[in-house]
């Protein structure tokens, strides 16, 4: 039958608009472009769609193939693309039924249904993969194809792009395309093959730049970016100096700390730094704190009223107070400064617990170092802590001008507080997300009386629960336990655990009244290897220790999903169910 001119030309329209370009059979049983193992590749390695031609809605497909030079256990690929301008409609195995791959043709396996998903704002990924199902003979060492993937044109740019098809593939536990060695278990070192889809990119230039004083992240220079990008910079100030202002293409945008920049052009940025002044001169008592339990009742001590960092210093006027059934003033002691005692003024009332003091020179003192203007003794009148109150001060110089001053007051005690967090500990430092965590958490009195506080314990900065302890004796140590219920706490992050006791008054040493514990890792049901996704290399390594037990030479712990100590097919069901499931 003769079709007419019309019906010919529209035959020829739709199958340019469905037609693979270029012609490429997805079921191949051999690769037009080889690669060496160990590796994963795409072919065609290139597609080159003419703007002038490709409409909205044309397709083509690619096929993705494997060469491993070990007996392979499992594959698993991530394909992340543009999804701006393709969306990816169709996938599935080689395998002449579609039931399996070609390069697992022969061995019994485990298939799953490939997941197409939004990797992030820009692009979308195809996940895919195939394991050997833990019985019979791995896939022996050679090539084939594994999977073939049709990709829709979405949106025709009107100036010339370059996008990639390309394979997730990084180091550590974050690689997400990779073969399995069926013997050892491990992922294969393997090179990955992107395919390029010819669309031109828009690109442009970030000059960065720094006055003295810091530098910022990323580093100075010159640095590249997509069009449209939003590129993060943090200012980092040296010590001393601060953040003044930003220039961006020599206009002052202030101080924002980090500032963005959308490269929509090409740009500088300059951050300048400036100088911060010291603080200036110090009045303080000296020592700051006194903490001795031999200081009993009738024992005796003296501090130093002290300064540091002035000039011309011609006049001093401080009060002293403090509680006086602790300690009671017995007299004070002149410091010859420059050869001369000042001439000093003195009010005091033990019984109301306070000092007034005036000091005046014959000639103004000048240092940077501290210097002790006068000297105070003083007796225990009783056990227990006070502040020595350092308050209402004046520093005049030569010409009577107020000198700007910092002030520092003092602590006595004569007992001893001191409690401490000594050790936050678990049975492992990993669960899954759901899992029931029992924390213990090792308190101590380090102090010379009973105490009753209250001690916190975190993840992170979030509060887990509040404990009352009780009557502690000195030099007792005792363990609580709390249960830490996971469900609601978001999995594939190393969490730090820590606990707490808030300062008692008058405590001698804070810095033990927190413990922090090593990281605690939560994971998502299924996320054998912690890599923060459920992929085949999860179930291939569930499948290969199928039927072990603890202390079994295959027993592997996070193969162990419901917690009995049994590795069974219900800890296979429960990976594989999770296949695909990713961590936000």
């Amino acid at each position: 039958m003769k079709l007419s001119q019309t019906a010919r030309a529209l035959a020829v329209l739709m199958l340019f608009a469905t037609a693979p370009l270029p012609s490429y059979n997805a079921n191949a049983q051999e690769p037009t472009q080889p690669q060496s193992a160990n590796a994963i590749w795409i072919e065609p390695s290139l597609v080159e769609l003419d703007l002038t031609r490709i409409p909205v809605g044309y397709r083509f497909n690619i096929t993705v193939w494997a060469i491993c030079s070990v007996p392979c256990g499992a594959w698993q690929i991530w394909l992340l693309y543009e999804e701006a301008y393709l969306d990816a409609t169709r996938v599935g195995y080689t395998g002449p039924d579609g039931s399996k791959s070609d390069f697992f043709q022969n061995i019994t396996s485990i298939s799953v249904r490939p997941l197409l998903k939004a990797h992030n704002v820009t692009h979308n990924r195809v996940e895919y993969g195939e394991s050997w199902s833990g019985s019979g003979d791995f896939r022996n060492p050679g090539y084939d194809s594994l999977c073939w993937i049709e990709f829709n044109v979405t949106l025709v740019p009107a100036v010339p792009q370059d996008t990639t098809l390309s394979f997730y593939a990084y180091a550590g536990d974050s690689v997400r395309t990779y073969l399995i060695d069926g013997t050892t278990s491990q992922k294969v070192d393997l090179d990955t093959f992107n395919c390029l889809v010819k669309f031109a990119r828009m690109q442009f230039t970030l000059t960065t730049t720094a006055t003295s004083g810091g530098t910022i992240n990323p580093h100075l220079g010159t640095h590249t970016y997509d069009e449209g990008t939003v590129v993060t910079v943090q200012a980092l100030p040296s010590d001393g100096f601060q953040l003044d202002h930003w220039e961006l293409d020599s206009i002052n945008i202030g101080a924002p700390n980090p500032v963005y920049v959308t490269m929509d052009t090409n740009h500088t940025l300059l951050a300048v730094f400036s100088y911060i002044s010291s603080s200036g001169a110090r009045i303080f008592v000296d020592p700051t704190e006194i903490m001795d339990p031999t200081m009993v009742p009738g024992s005796e001590f003296s501090i130093n009223i002290t300064v540091d960092d002035v000039c011309n210093l011609k006049t001093c006027m401080f009060n002293v107070s403090y509680n006086p059934s602790i300690i009671g003033w017995i007299g004070m002691r002149l410091y010859k400064i420059h050869g001369a005692y000042p001439s000093p003024i003195a009010i005091a009332d033990d019984q109301a617990g306070f000092i007034w003091i005036q000091l005046e020179y014959q000639m103004g003192i000048t240092s940077m170092d501290p210097i002790a203007l006068v000297g105070l003794a003083c007796h225990v009148d009783g056990l227990g802590a006070t502040p020595l109150d350092l308050h209402g001060t004046h520093l005049l110089d030569t010409t009577g001008v107020e000198i700007a001053h910092n002030v520092t007051d003092g602590f006595f005690t004569s007992m001893i507080r001191d409690v401490a967090i000594t050790n936050v500990t678990t049975k492992r430092n990993w669960a899954y997300a759901g899992w029931s965590v029992p924390i213990a958490v090792s308190v101590e009195n380090k102090g010379n009386v009973n105490e009753t506080f209250t001690a916190q314990v975190y993840y992170d900065s979030n509060l887990l629960a509040d404990v009352a302890i009780v009557n502690l004796l000195p030099d007792e140590e005792r363990i609580i336990f709390i249960e830490w219920e996971t469900t609601n706490v978001p999995s594939y992050r190393n969490y730090t655990l820590s606990a707490a006791a808030p300062p008692i008054p008058y405590e001698c040493n804070t810095t033990d009244n927190q413990f922090t514990a090593g990281n605690f890792e939560i994971r998502i049901i299924g996320d054998v290897n912690g890599d923060g996704y459920v992929g085949i290399d999860d179930i291939y390594t569930v499948a290969h220790a199928f039927g072990s037990y603890l202390g079994h030479m295959r027993w592997n712990e996070y193969a162990d999903l419901n917690q009995d100590e049994y590795i069974g097919i219900d800890d296979l069901f429960s990976v594989a169910r999770h296949f695909g499931t990713e961590s936000p």
